[in-house]
């Protein structure tokens, strides 16, 4: 009977992904949600424009978007008036995400109520109690759940992933992790008991985890991959010395990338030396770390690597044979991975700092590709003496020398080309990681070549510099600073240098800069929001008072094109093309239909063609979508959040965003299971196909557009 009722519920939401057109109630409730005005949607449940249960679930998720604590009396009353299951749990949804005395309270009496009636059969209700308690509940809350007792291994596994939610909320207790160990045995479905897991390594406390080796190395042996995963890593997190050598016994066996990954990053945590990892298991990690077939595990192999050998001598025996090895595999006839190449440089780097800076020079002589190239600028934040800034200046400036010969700077920026844009902003990086060794002399120096580099328009190193410039070393020169800065900001044009612009703004806050005040007063009347809002803070933290009420613009951009919206039939997936292989796309429009159309209308007009995956985190996310490239970019308007009941689990496909409300054209891919971003983020697809171009995307791989189809 509870499988039935699990078919029928995953059908009934399942129907809700793909594209159906939205009748007139539905249009007005959305439209109020992306408005964020909670009373419009209240105000149509109490003159009963809302009566399809349909339409109340609807209602119930806008108000679950809008979070306006003035909306749960209204929540609690459909509750109780209704016997729909999927109207409670929709209410559980939507209270779970409204932090709030009154929400808490009347969830915990949904929990205790539904707990007497007969929560088999009603539990999707009790999984949605359960979770909505995790993510705003007590620590009343906490013990309450942690006494809960059930047969059925779906509520089990719903009350592990509660205590992880509570545990992501740093809200832990002994009795959660003793409860963990009794789910540990008495769960039987490896897939519910991967929450188990998962709660274990997200709470991480090594304090408690070290008095449950026993579970660990039961889950680190499930057949469910995600139990193992999330068991390696919690062993990382134990202080243990005794699991390197436990986890390499088991590296060998393990096929799965993601595993090998959070074995090596567990092994990596645990520092391990000599004593604690054999020469065997240490030439399993080096192999790893050029030999693997998917380049994230030789990353990860490399990070790890490096942070084993920095506890040891650079003269032992392990970080000799390193060098050796992976010297060989930087000579120029050997084929090798980009992305694992850089890694490998930087290795070197991390673990012989200034013993290698004539190799590293060397190197950067002999590298063509600028992206290796800004691999060897960025490695030279590791060497202790900071006064290799000014060689590295110098072969820098004389590296460019060559490149404008036959690339030659036309249009006058500062930067010239997206290539010497990563070199420039590698070497800021370095100069902000070295300047703090410096003396007052060249903590001039850097100062000014900060300054220099902030007005560059580059949003990624105006923001290194910036971040360097307001940092209390340079306090002295504050002032300066910011008279310098505002000559700058007279270059800079709404909407192309936009992100530099509120960077400057935000700055000048921080710097408390009179001269600045105009000019913050005169951007209050810009036509973006963004921009007026970072210049009423700004002027707050300058002068003590607020100018909120002088900002005129709206907030967000509202795009309510229905008929584009109704006619997505033909659009249901979005193939990216990119140069490792193409990535299918099922797209949700029922569930998050402004992202949807965004995401389409700017993929239709080729916004997207030719940007690159800025960002990578193996085993969480890669991420792509940004004109700029750096993570700083966008379409230039943000469009709202979208939340739904769906979760993040692998190959799912989210909105980027620096909070709630500030989406863009940034995107994201899960690599794994990823349950503390839900409800935050914007799931608005899942990949069809191309999982393994999705596994093997690195830094810099290319999206040479997008292509919308019905299959």
């Amino acid at each position: 009977m509870i499988r039935i009722l699990f078919v029928i519920i995953l059908i009934t939401l399942t129907s809700q992904l793909f594209s159906q057109p939205f009748n007139s109630e539905e249009k007005k409730i959305l439209e109020a949600q992306d408005k964020r005005d909670a009373d419009a949607i209240i105000k149509m449940i109490e003159e009963d424009e809302i009566e399809d249960s349909k339409l109340i679930e609807k209602a119930l998720i806008s108000l679950a978007n809008i979070a306006d604590t003035n909306s749960c009396s209204v929540i609690m009353k459909i509750y109780n008036e209704s016997n729909d299951i999927h109207i409670k749990s929709a209410v559980a949804f939507a209270l779970g995400q409204i932090p709030s005395a009154a929400a808490i309270k009347f969830l915990r009496m949904m929990e205790q109520k539904e707990a007497t009636q007969h929560a088999y059969k009603r539990i999707a209700i009790y999984k949605n109690i359960l979770n909505a308690l995790g993510k705003i509940g007590t620590e009343e809350n906490l013990k309450r759940i942690c006494k809960l007792e059930f047969t059925n291994d779906s509520l089990n596994g719903a009350i592990a992933l509660s205590i992880a939610r509570f545990g992501m909320r740093k809200i832990k207790s002994k009795d959660a992790f003793e409860r963990l160990k009794k789910l540990t045995y008495s769960i039987n479905d490896e897939n519910q008991k991967k929450w188990v897991t998962y709660a274990f390594n997200r709470i991480g406390d090594k304090e408690y985890l070290k008095d449950y080796k026993k579970e660990l190395e039961l889950l680190a042996a499930s057949s469910n991959v995600y139990c193992r995963m999330w068991a390696f890593s919690a062993m990382g997190k134990t202080a243990d010395i005794s699991y390197p050598e436990y986890i390499m016994a088991k590296y060998p066996a393990e096929s799965d990338w993601r595993i090998r990954v959070n074995m090596l990053n567990a092994v990596g945590n645990l520092s391990p030396d000599e004593s604690s990892l054999s020469e065997n298991y240490f030439d399993m990690i080096l192999h790893s770390a050029v030999d693997d077939a998917n380049p994230n595990v030789s990353v990860a192999a490399c990070q790890n690597l490096a942070r084993i050998c920095n506890k040891l001598a650079k003269d032992h025996a392990y970080s000799i044979k390193l060098k050796e090895y992976f010297e060989n595999y930087l000579k120029p006839d050997r084929a090798i991975e980009p992305a694992v190449m850089n890694e490998v440089i930087v290795t070197l780097a991390k673990i012989f700092k200034d013993d290698y800076r004539t190799k590293l020079f060397q190197l950067f002589s002999q590298e063509e590709g600028y992206d290796t190239k800004a691999a060897i600028v960025a490695a030279f934040q590791y060497m202790e003496k900071p006064m290799v800034y000014k060689e590295l200046r110098d072969s820098i400036s004389t590296d460019i020398q060559m490149y404008n010969l036959i690339h030659p700077n036309n249009d006058g920026s500062m930067i010239g080309s997206p290539e010497l844009a990563k070199v420039y902003r590698a070497f800021v990086e370095t100069l902000a990681a070295l300047d703090d060794k410096l003396d007052d002399e060249n903590k001039n120096t850097t100062r000014l070549i900060f300054s220099e580099f902030a007005s560059s328009k580059n949003t990624a190193i105006t923001d290194i510099s910036l971040t360097a410039l307001t940092d209390s070393m340079y306090s002295k020169y504050w002032n300066e600073t910011g008279q310098i800065m505002t000559f700058d900001f007279e270059n800079f044009e709404e909407p192309k240098d936009k992100d530099v612009m509120i960077m400057y703004i935000n700055a000048w806050g921080t710097l408390k800069t009179e001269s600045a005040i105009d000019i913050l007063k005169k951007q209050l009347n810009s036509n973006d929001y963004e921009i007026a809002k970072a210049s009423a803070d700004a002027l707050k933290q300058i002068t003590g008072k607020d100018y909120i009420k002088n900002i005129e613009v709206s907030k967000i951009t509202t795009d309510f094109d229905w008929k584009f919206i109704n006619n997505l039939d033909n659009k249901k997936i979005a193939t990216l093309l990119t140069n490792r292989g193409n990535i299918k796309i099922e797209l949700f429009p029922n569930i998050a239909p402004f992202t949807v159309q965004s995401f389409i209308k700017l993929g239709e007009k080729g916004f997207y063609n030719g940007t690159v995956f800025h960002r990578l985190v193996p085993n969480f996310v890669i991420q792509g979508g940004d004109p700029l490239g750096t993570g700083y970019g966008g379409p230039g308007y943000s469009i709202r959040t979208e939340i739904a009941y769906n979760t993040y689990d692998s190959y799912y496909v989210g909105m980027a965003s620096s909070g709630k409300d500030t989406e863009g054209s940034q995107f994201f891919i899960t690599q794994s299971p990823q349950p503390h971003l839900d409800g935050k983020y914007t799931i608005f697809g899942k990949i069809k196909a191309g999982f393994e171009v999705v596994d093997k995307i690195q830094i810099g791989d290319k999206i040479a557009g997008i292509v919308f189809s019905d299959n």
